[in-house]
């Protein structure tokens, strides 16, 4: 039996579901969030003060570099802001704006679709084990 191809495999879901992504935002009115933005607005909601960009570059697996660019884009369309952490002037926050508040609501939908989207046809066994499968394959990757 010939051993599944799994990086090509991640990769082909990772792209088609960016695509997805794309356009589910787009079909929700988020067109001010791409892909990628999305995640770095997901990691934002889920903390209540915002985040540094180390944290967020570790919850999204995304280059500082890459991660400092898709940041400016966000504030500059008035997603997000930077403040300046108390007691340590080299640490900056990003911070969700009123404006990014207007957004959530329509992100949730768009997250939910996405999941149900992505699970489609699998039972809730199937999606527990697939969910610690892609857990034990990013552990394995981590400790390299």
């Amino acid at each position: 039996m010939a051993t599944p191809q799994g990086g090509y495999l991640v990769s082909q879901a990772h792209r088609l579901s960016s695509q997805a992504l794309d356009q589910t935002l787009a079909a929700h009115g988020c067109e001010a969030l791409s892909g990628i933005q999305g995640r770095v607005f997901y990691v934002l909601l889920s903390s209540e003060n915002g985040a540094c960009l180390s944290e967020i570059a570790e919850k999204t697996a995304l280059p500082k570099p890459t991660l400092t660019g898709v940041v400016d884009r966000m504030e500059k369309a008035g997603i997000v802001r930077r403040e300046a952490v108390a007691g340590d002037r080299r640490k900056t926050r990003i911070v969700l704006t009123e404006q990014a508040d207007e957004l959530a609501h329509a992100y949730e939908t768009v997250s939910a679709e996405m999941n149900e989207r992505f699970f489609a046809g699998f039972s809730d066994r199937e999606r527990e084990e697939l969910a610690g499968y892609l857990e034990r394959i990013i552990a394995n990757l981590s400790n390299q």
